[in-house]
């Protein structure tokens, strides 16, 4: 019995290259989604880090190019801001993190908006602070690392 081959319809031919294109999307999705999974993790995983005052591993999870815009227009760079929280100056209770969305700019590059509310420690006094931020978060050698985060009160709520 030979088996001959069998010729594809025009709709068969489409229907196979929906498929294929259905695919490859959605391993692209796929990657996408794991991505932003990781730095919404990673940012979860620094609000604990700074609650824990844990200044070294602090250090290992930003970019040496690390800038923090605060909401008051203050500018840190690295070394500033993990010496604050090594020294005690800064020290945070809470670090709670809402209203999340995450966007993958290139596959080593993630920007991360949402809402921070906090218990700190700053200039010898603890307040309770609510931020609005915006981070950029890069992969290097593997590892998820935050290099930039700007942050802003909240509007005042309509009236």
């Amino acid at each position: 019995m030979s088996m001959a081959p069998t010729k594809n319809t025009p709709i068969q031919f489409v229907a196979r290259a929906v498929f294929a294109c259905s695919l490859i999307l959605l391993a692209g999705f796929s990657a996408f989604a794991k991505n932003t999974d990781e730095v919404i993790a990673a940012e979860k995983a620094r609000g604990e880090l700074l609650v824990a005052g844990d200044a070294k591993a602090l250090d290992k999870v930003t970019c040496d190019n690390f800038r923090y815009v605060h909401s008051t227009g203050k500018v840190q760079d690295k070394a500033i801001f993990v010496g604050g929280i090594a020294s005690g100056e800064i020290k945070y209770r809470r670090f709670e993190l809402s209203n999340l969305v995450a966007d993958e700019i290139t596959p080593d590059v993630v920007a991360l908006s949402g809402t921070i509310d906090q218990d700190k420690f700053s200039s010898g006094k603890w307040g309770e602070i609510r931020l609005l931020f915006l981070e950029v978060w890069k992969k290097e050698s593997g590892t998820w690392k935050l290099c930039n985060i700007q942050t802003v009160f909240p509007p005042p709520p309509a009236s």
